[in-house]
Protein backbone atom coordinates (compact mmCIF):
# COMPACT_ATOMS: atom_id res chain seq x y z
CA UNK A 1 0.00 0.00 0.00
CA UNK A 2 1.52 3.62 -0.85
CA UNK A 3 0.74 6.62 1.24
CA UNK A 4 1.43 10.58 -0.74
CA UNK A 5 4.50 10.38 1.41
CA UNK A 6 5.79 7.27 -0.36
CA UNK A 7 7.13 10.61 -2.80
CA UNK A 8 9.52 11.72 -0.54
CA UNK A 9 12.46 10.05 0.64
CA UNK A 10 11.40 9.50 4.02
CA UNK A 11 12.38 5.44 4.12
CA UNK A 12 13.62 3.41 6.64
CA UNK A 13 13.38 0.05 4.86
CA UNK A 14 12.77 -1.25 1.50
CA UNK A 15 9.11 -1.51 2.28
CA UNK A 16 6.27 1.43 1.69
CA UNK A 17 5.60 3.53 4.64
CA UNK A 18 2.24 2.34 5.55
CA UNK A 19 4.06 -1.47 6.43
CA UNK A 20 5.18 -0.85 10.03
CA UNK A 21 7.27 -2.74 12.06
CA UNK A 22 7.57 -5.62 9.96
CA UNK A 23 3.12 -5.79 10.56
CA UNK A 24 3.76 -6.28 14.52
CA UNK A 25 0.03 -5.77 15.47
CA UNK A 26 0.81 -3.17 18.28
CA UNK A 27 2.92 -1.04 16.61
CA UNK A 28 1.77 2.92 17.21
CA UNK A 29 2.11 6.42 16.81
CA UNK A 30 0.64 8.25 19.66
CA UNK A 31 0.36 11.95 20.70
CA UNK A 32 -0.10 13.37 24.02
CA UNK A 33 -0.60 17.01 25.09
CA UNK A 34 -1.84 18.53 28.45
CA UNK A 35 -2.03 22.14 29.81
CA UNK A 36 -2.85 24.12 32.74
CA UNK A 37 -3.38 27.35 33.95
CA UNK A 38 -5.11 28.89 37.18
CA UNK A 39 -8.94 27.35 36.18
CA UNK A 40 -8.77 24.11 34.62
CA UNK A 41 -6.30 21.30 33.50
CA UNK A 42 -7.05 19.54 29.84
CA UNK A 43 -5.29 16.34 28.31
CA UNK A 44 -5.39 15.29 24.67
CA UNK A 45 -4.40 12.13 23.44
CA UNK A 46 -4.19 10.65 19.83
CA UNK A 47 -3.09 6.91 18.68
CA UNK A 48 -2.52 5.98 15.41
CA UNK A 49 -2.15 1.68 15.15
CA UNK A 50 -1.62 1.05 11.68
CA UNK A 51 -1.31 -2.68 11.44
CA UNK A 52 -4.54 -2.94 12.70
CA UNK A 53 -6.06 0.18 10.92
CA UNK A 54 -7.36 1.76 14.20
CA UNK A 55 -6.93 5.26 15.11
CA UNK A 56 -8.49 6.63 17.95
CA UNK A 57 -8.53 10.16 20.24
CA UNK A 58 -9.47 11.62 23.61
CA UNK A 59 -9.64 15.11 25.54
CA UNK A 60 -10.55 15.54 28.71
CA UNK A 61 -11.13 19.16 30.82
CA UNK A 62 -10.86 19.17 34.88
CA UNK A 63 -12.31 22.70 36.24
CA UNK A 64 -13.04 22.74 40.41
CA UNK A 65 -14.75 19.37 40.98
CA UNK A 66 -15.83 18.78 37.76
CA UNK A 67 -14.51 16.61 34.51
CA UNK A 68 -15.65 16.79 30.87
CA UNK A 69 -14.35 14.00 28.09
CA UNK A 70 -14.82 13.03 24.94
CA UNK A 71 -13.49 9.85 23.02
CA UNK A 72 -13.77 8.50 19.82
CA UNK A 73 -12.46 5.79 17.39
CA UNK A 74 -12.83 5.13 14.13
CA UNK A 75 -10.85 2.81 11.02
CA UNK A 76 -7.92 4.73 10.01
CA UNK A 77 -7.45 5.72 6.49
CA UNK A 78 -3.82 6.23 5.48
CA UNK A 79 -2.41 8.92 8.16
CA UNK A 80 -4.97 10.96 9.06
CA UNK A 81 -4.83 12.70 12.54
CA UNK A 82 -8.35 13.00 13.00
CA UNK A 83 -11.06 11.11 14.49
CA UNK A 84 -14.83 12.60 15.30
CA UNK A 85 -15.19 15.34 16.87
CA UNK A 86 -10.92 15.44 17.72
CA UNK A 87 -8.27 16.75 14.85
CA UNK A 88 -4.65 17.27 15.06
CA UNK A 89 -2.73 19.28 13.13
CA UNK A 90 0.98 19.19 12.28
CA UNK A 91 1.16 23.01 11.62
CA UNK A 92 5.16 23.32 11.27
CA UNK A 93 6.79 19.64 11.97
CA UNK A 94 8.60 19.44 15.30
CA UNK A 95 7.42 23.07 15.99
CA UNK A 96 3.80 23.70 16.10
CA UNK A 97 0.64 22.07 16.66
CA UNK A 98 -2.91 22.23 16.80
CA UNK A 99 -5.42 20.79 18.47
CA UNK A 100 -8.89 20.77 17.52
CA UNK A 101 -12.34 19.74 19.76
CA UNK A 102 -15.60 20.06 18.46
CA UNK A 103 -18.30 18.18 20.50
CA UNK A 104 -21.09 20.63 21.32
CA UNK A 105 -22.93 17.70 22.47
CA UNK A 106 -20.28 16.78 24.88
CA UNK A 107 -20.25 20.64 26.00
CA UNK A 108 -16.97 20.65 24.77
CA UNK A 109 -15.23 23.12 22.32
CA UNK A 110 -11.87 24.22 21.67
CA UNK A 111 -8.73 25.42 19.77
CA UNK A 112 -5.23 25.12 20.56
CA UNK A 113 -2.31 26.16 19.21
CA UNK A 114 0.96 24.51 20.30
CA UNK A 115 4.21 26.19 20.14
CA UNK A 116 7.69 24.82 21.10
CA UNK A 117 9.49 26.82 23.20
CA UNK A 118 12.25 24.45 24.21
CA UNK A 119 14.52 22.28 22.82
CA UNK A 120 12.70 18.51 22.11
CA UNK A 121 14.35 15.55 24.50
CA UNK A 122 14.41 12.41 22.99
CA UNK A 123 14.22 9.72 25.79
CA UNK A 124 16.06 6.66 25.16
CA UNK A 125 14.42 3.59 23.82
CA UNK A 126 12.65 1.15 26.53
CA UNK A 127 12.22 -2.19 26.21
CA UNK A 128 10.54 -4.68 28.55
CA UNK A 129 10.00 -8.18 28.81
CA UNK A 130 8.44 -10.99 30.03
CA UNK A 131 10.33 -13.66 30.18
CA UNK A 132 11.78 -14.35 27.18
CA UNK A 133 8.88 -12.43 24.94
CA UNK A 134 9.42 -8.69 24.50
CA UNK A 135 6.67 -7.06 25.84
CA UNK A 136 7.52 -3.23 25.36
CA UNK A 137 9.32 -1.16 22.93
CA UNK A 138 9.01 2.33 22.30
CA UNK A 139 10.68 5.44 21.96
CA UNK A 140 9.53 9.11 22.99
CA UNK A 141 10.15 12.66 22.52
CA UNK A 142 9.11 15.57 24.83
CA UNK A 143 9.23 19.27 24.85
CA UNK A 144 7.14 21.58 26.58
CA UNK A 145 6.06 25.34 25.66
CA UNK A 146 5.69 27.05 29.19
CA UNK A 147 2.65 30.18 28.16
CA UNK A 148 2.30 29.45 24.69
CA UNK A 149 -0.58 28.12 24.05
CA UNK A 150 -3.78 30.20 23.12
CA UNK A 151 -7.41 28.96 23.75
CA UNK A 152 -10.99 28.73 24.20
CA UNK A 153 -12.73 27.81 27.69
CA UNK A 154 -14.50 24.79 27.01
CA UNK A 155 -17.83 26.66 26.94
CA UNK A 156 -16.38 29.30 24.52
CA UNK A 157 -17.09 32.26 27.12
CA UNK A 158 -13.50 32.96 28.36
CA UNK A 159 -10.10 33.14 26.27
CA UNK A 160 -6.98 31.95 28.50
CA UNK A 161 -4.53 32.95 26.29
CA UNK A 162 -0.98 31.96 28.86
CA UNK A 163 -0.95 28.15 29.68
CA UNK A 164 1.49 25.91 30.71
CA UNK A 165 1.49 23.03 28.24
CA UNK A 166 3.51 20.11 27.11
CA UNK A 167 3.54 17.71 24.65
CA UNK A 168 4.74 14.20 23.99
CA UNK A 169 5.30 11.51 20.67
CA UNK A 170 5.70 7.84 21.88
CA UNK A 171 6.39 5.91 18.64
CA UNK A 172 6.69 1.78 19.34
CA UNK A 173 4.36 -1.65 20.45
CA UNK A 174 3.80 -2.88 23.36
CA UNK A 175 1.52 -6.32 24.59
CA UNK A 176 -1.55 -4.56 25.65
CA UNK A 177 -2.92 -2.23 23.05
CA UNK A 178 -5.66 0.88 24.09
CA UNK A 179 -9.22 0.20 24.60
CA UNK A 180 -11.30 1.41 21.54
CA UNK A 181 -14.54 1.92 20.84
CA UNK A 182 -17.11 0.76 18.22
CA UNK A 183 -16.22 2.95 14.55
CA UNK A 184 -17.79 6.45 14.72
CA UNK A 185 -18.53 6.58 17.76
CA UNK A 186 -17.94 9.40 20.32
CA UNK A 187 -18.47 9.25 23.92
CA UNK A 188 -18.31 11.71 27.03
CA UNK A 189 -18.17 11.44 30.49
CA UNK A 190 -18.72 14.14 33.53
CA UNK A 191 -17.32 12.98 36.78
CA UNK A 192 -19.79 14.58 39.65
CA UNK A 193 -17.54 14.94 43.27
CA UNK A 194 -19.35 11.78 44.43
CA UNK A 195 -17.68 9.67 41.64
CA UNK A 196 -14.31 10.25 42.89
CA UNK A 197 -10.68 11.14 41.56
CA UNK A 198 -11.04 12.57 37.87
CA UNK A 199 -8.98 9.43 36.13
CA UNK A 200 -7.94 11.59 32.72
CA UNK A 201 -6.87 9.22 29.97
Amino acid sequence: MLLAEDDYPLHQTVLPLAHVMDGHPNAYDRFWFNGYDEEFYFAFALGLYPNRGVIDAAFSVVQGNRQFSVFASDALHGRATAVGPLRLEIVEPMRVNRVVVDAPAQGLRCDLTYTRKTAISEEPRQTMHDGPRLFMDVTRATNSAPGAVGSKHPTGATTCPRISAARRIVRGACARSANRFPASRATARRNSPSSGPPALW
